[in-house]
């Protein structure tokens, strides 16, 4: 191989990694674990009380996890995130203006299905996140999702 041909693999391999195309690919071919794997079914909890909205914000990362960012002046320890009105999970602990990132295969269905984040061979596989609940002190808060800049030409 000439030395200007090992140079300039060597700069593409150097400079690959930065490209924000080239990571979300590699997310997106990563093995997702065993998401078909049985959990213990949770149910939503349609029958608690409706509280107030809090200013918490659920922002998906990547394919496989969500950011909670916790903008209230309590700490939300042992709390229940259900997304989509269906999948749930809890956290141990949101303190005050902190977040958490959470794998999305942590979020389980009534049926013991976790949540379908699909892949880059399998895209229609993957479900958007459109609205989230917290359930804290035995009630049901509205909280904000923060959808996609390309959210109207997904699936």
């Amino acid at each position: 191989m000439k030395p200007t041909h090992a140079i300039l693999i060597t700069l593409a391999l150097v400079t690959l990694p930065a490209c924000e195309g080239l990571d979300h690919i590699l997310v997106s071919l990563k093995p997702t674990g065993t998401p078909t794997q049985y959990a213990p079914p949770r149910q939503y909890p349609s029958d608690t009380p409706v509280g107030d909205s809090l200013d918490v914000e659920v922002v998906r990362i990547d394919r496989t996890a969500i950011r909670i960012t916790n903008r209230t002046a309590r700490d939300l320890a042992g709390a229940h995130i259900w997304i989509n009105d269906e999948y749930g999970s809890t956290i141990n602990r949101l303190p005050v203006g902190g977040d958490t990132t959470i794998t999305l295969n942590r979020f389980v269905n009534h049926h013991g299905e976790r949540f379908p984040i699909g892949s880059l061979l399998e895209p229609e596989k993957t479900y958007t996140i459109v609205a989230a609940d917290i359930i804290f002190d035995n009630q049901r808060h509205k909280i904000l999702v923060r959808l996609p800049e390309e959210w109207q030409r997904m699936p």
